[in-house]
Order: C-alpha cells, then sequence, then structure tokens
C-alpha cells in the first residue's frame, strides 16, 4: 500500500512546485503515464516557453513514446527538440533507447563551405543616351562560387547580352561582361534572400554603318537576389541588379546606367 501512496504524494508535490512541466515529471518518474499525458499538453501549446523547457518537454515527450512503443512519435519528438536547439547535448544520463534516438536524428553541422552553380535568362535595360539609341537586350548569365557557413557566398559570373538598334545608322550591340563579388544570405520565410556587391568589366561591341566600335568599361552592381529552395539543393531564383558603367571616353557609355532582371535556376553542391 505504501508504494502507490509513494507515487501518488509524488505526483501531487510535483505538480503543487513547479506547474505543468514540473508536474509532467512528476507524474512520469511516479509512473502515471495518463497524468504526465495530461500535463505535458498543456506546456507544449504554450508559446513562450524558453529553450530549456522545451527541450526538458520534448525530452519527456519522447519518452513517453517510447515507453508506449511509438517510435514515430518519438522521432518527432526528438526532431521537434532539434529544431529548438540544433546544438543540444544531454547534461545528464538518458536511457539507452533514447540516447541512441537522439544520435539518430542529431542533425549534421552546417557546411562550413559549400560550392553552387546557377544558370539564368536576362533582360538588359540601358537607361539615358544608350536607352535612346539601343533596346533591351536578352541573353545569359552563368555563375558560380562558394558559400562560407551557410550565410556569406562569393562569386564569379558572365554574361552576354543582344540589344538591337533604335536608329538606322546603328546595326546592333552586344555585351559581354565578366563580376565577382560578396552577397549575404537573410532567410524570409521560405525564400532566401541575398544582398552584396559586385565589380568587374564589360565588353561592349557597337556596330554601325560607319563600322564597329569595340570598348571595355568598369562595371558595378548591386544585386538583390531571391531564391526560393524547391528541392535537394535546387532552388529557383530572381535577381534585380541595379548596375554603373564607368568608361575613360566621355563619348563611350560614361555613367551608363543598366538594370539587369534575370531568372534562373541554381543548384548547391
Amino acid at each position: 500500500m505504501a508504494a502507490p501512496v509513494t507515487l501518488a504524494l509524488s505526483a501531487l508535490l510535483g505538480a503543487v512546485s513547479g506547474g505543468g512541466l514540473d508536474a509532467a515529471e512528476a507524474c512520469f518518474d511516479a509512473l502515471d503515464y495518463e497524468c504526465a499525458e495530461d500535463q505535458l499538453v498543456g506546456v507544449l501549446a504554450q508559446s513562450d516557453s524558453t529553450r530549456g523547457e522545451v527541450v526538458r518537454a520534448r525530452l519527456l515527450d519522447a519518452q513517453l513514446a517510447l515507453a508506449r512503443r511509438d517510435d514515430a512519435r518519438a522521432r518527432a519528438a526528438v526532431r521537434a527538440l532539434f529544431a529548438a536547439a540544433p546544438d543540444y547535448v544531454a547534461d545528464r544520463r538518458l536511457p539507452p533507447r533514447l540516447s541512441a534516438l537522439l544520435d539518430a536524428e542529431r542533425p549534421a553541422p552546417p557546411r562550413r563551405l559549400a560550392g553552387f552553380a546557377r544558370v539564368d535568362g536576362t533582360s538588359l535595360r540601358l537607361f539615358g543616351h544608350d536607352g535612346v539609341r539601343w533596346s533591351e537586350g536578352l541573353g545569359v548569365e552563368v555563375g558560380g562560387g562558394v558559400v562560407l557557413r551557410a550565410r556569406y557566398e562569393l562569386e564569379v559570373a558572365v554574361g552576354f547580352s543582344d540589344h538591337r538598334p533604335r536608329s538606322a545608322e546603328l546595326e546592333g550591340l552586344t555585351l559581354w561582361s565578366v563580376v565577382g563579388g560578396a552577397r549575404l544570405h537573410q532567410p524570409a520565410g521560405p525564400v532566401v534572400l541575398h544582398v552584396g556587391l559586385s565589380v568587374g568589366a564589360l565588353h561592349a561591341d557597337a556596330a554601325g554603318v560607319t563600322g564597329t566600335d569595340a570598348y571595355w568599361c568598369f562595371l558595378g552592381q548591386a544585386p538583390l537576389t531571391l531564391s526560393l529552395p524547391v528541392w535537394s539543393g535546387l532552388a529557383l531564383e530572381t535577381t534585380l541588379a541595379p548596375s554603373l558603367l564607368l568608361t575613360s571616353d566621355a563619348a563611350r557609355l560614361a555613367y551608363s546606367f543598366l538594370l539587369p532582371v534575370t531568372g534562373g535556376v541554381r543548384y548547391a553542391f
């Protein structure tokens, strides 16, 4: 008779002293799983729990699931624990089955260095005097690089666009560009925002009735990219990259502005 009384008093003291989570743990220690389940429901429904409280609640949830031989629920509880505390390491001895489950579900540490490649179609609009002379151009941009600590990106990209003339004395304009830059990644809900700066060179071939004028320009860009992960390293992306061209000759696209808009796919590996 003494054992049931002791168990009941243990659960009662837990409920009185510590509220829902302490009460749930006291009920579990007293082997009263129904009581523990009832107390835990309220704890898991709270939105203002601390990280430590979430860890304790999910550990208890997993232990209850294992006690009831519900492996799927136990795995879900452990995954929820790691979602709240990815670096969690047990500070006390846990039951062997729970320890094994924690080891099996523990997320891999983020890669310090990863590669990526992308291919985008481009629509490039010129402004000012060049916008009067040349149409919007269509082309392609190919880039690749590395991502550091899953947050910082270094990239080199090559682009091409073709423009049609707006006046009879012109025949066509092609632009080739090579840029290198750095970007910062910022998750924003289901998408990832990439912001940064790029610098490089642009080669222009402007053909007219009197011949071809070819020259190099300095190219500076401030790209803004939205990336939507879709499957296993593959993402859809679109970029707006306000650009500035500078040359030493004022007659050659000096201080000209471009607005490339791109859309394509990115693959991280």
